[in-house]
């Protein structure tokens, strides 16, 4: 053992998941979180983040209410 002091071990980045049907808001909204360190799922649609949780684990998500075929609401509940 050295005196000298060790850094914490690092671990994985939190993942957060998108869910925006607007192109430019969603793509605003990955390089922003990516900038910040976390690993970054994003989904146009409830169908693809239904798709995308099925394989991937999301630590949050941030989700648009006001989808086209379904509300955000459902996706949640």
């Amino acid at each position: 053992m050295s005196g000298t002091p060790q850094p914490p071990p690092s671990r994985p980045p939190s993942t957060i998941l998108i869910v925006e049907d607007e192109v430019a808001l969603r793509r605003v909204l990955e390089r922003v979180l990516a900038r910040q360190g976390y690993r970054v799922l994003a989904a146009a649609s409830a169908e693809t983040a239904y798709e995308l949780l099925a394989s991937e684990h999301a630590d949050a998500v941030l989700l648009d209410v006001q989808l086209p075929t379904m509300s955000g609401l459902a996706l949640y509940l």
